[in-house]
């Protein structure tokens, strides 16, 4: 339960941290919808299903963004146009859909110039939206792994960590085993621990009192998952050691715990 309630929180700064980067795009964007079951939700006409909408740029692969809303009508197209927009910073040349008429008109272009909208590019036709669906498969195995998602704002966290694990994680085999990221340009390093790596370059980045948070349980657990050596240290430290029964002796070996660790990481 603890490694769960620390998802929505990195989730949340790390959409921030993404939302401060510019990647470099091809220009067309695949778009389109999926179903999900929030199973806690109140229903409405007896179904408790939202929608997930997802923009992937169709050269990088890089996933601007993933909206979830209640129903698929004008407002929400809109708002997931706003929410793509805000991570791409620039207008694309094309956008590609489905035949769903919420994304007609729906996008308010940043320029002078509206980006051309090629709609009924689903799975049959020949111009394809086949990346985007691809994307939704790989979403889908993650839901069927959950059993299923309770609630909406809970739901929301899920999938903005399952898009920084998209975009900075996850290399794509099309991609030549090259993440998103890489390809769409991103000056950041990450090493082969590839999340421990974007936890830190978030808590680089991140507000001071964010940074105590990134900083917390869940980075220790990724440290110690890096670092044989440090998991040693911390279970020898708390296991094979005689507690001491003083408060003032435990909050020393907590002190000394905590410097070793931030030694390690330095």
């Amino acid at each position: 339960m603890a490694i769960l309630k620390w998802v929505p929180k990195f989730s949340e700064l790390k959409d921030a941290y993404a939302q401060t980067l510019t990647p470099q795009l091809s220009g067309v964007w695949n778009c389109d919808e999926m179903k999900t079951k929030i199973a806690h939700e109140e229903p409405i006409n007896g179904e408790r299903f939202y929608w997930l909408w997802n923009a992937l740029d169709n050269g990088s692969r890089y996933l601007l963004a993933s909206h979830l809303t209640r129903g698929r009508r004008h407002e929400h197209a809109h708002s997931f146009f706003e929410a793509a927009k805000k991570q791409a910073k620039k207008d694309p040349k094309a956008i590609f859909s489905d035949e769903l008429d919420s994304y007609r008109g729906e996008y308010k272009p940043l320029g002078n110039e509206p980006p051309a909208h090629i709609a009924n590019v689903g799975i049959r036709s020949h111009m394809g939206n086949h990346r985007v669906e691809r994307l939704h498969n790989s979403m889908r195995e993650r839901e069927k792994l959950m059993r299923h998602l309770r609630r909406a704002n809970s739901a929301d966290n899920v999938f903005k960590g399952y898009r920084a694990y998209y975009n900075f994680v996850r290399p794509h085999m099309a991609l030549e085993n090259h993440t998103p990221t890489e390809m769409a340009a991103i000056p950041i390093q990450l090493g082969t621990n590839t999340w421990l790596d974007l936890i830190r370059q978030v808590a680089r980045n991140s507000k001071p009192w964010s940074r105590t948070r990134v900083l917390s349980s869940p980075y220790w657990v990724g440290l110690a998952v890096k670092s044989r050596l440090v998991a040693k240290s911390w279970f020898r430290a708390c296991l094979m050691r005689p507690v001491p029964r003083s408060r003032i002796s435990r909050f020393v070996l907590c002190a000394m715990i905590g410097i070793r660790l931030l030694q390690a990481v330095e």
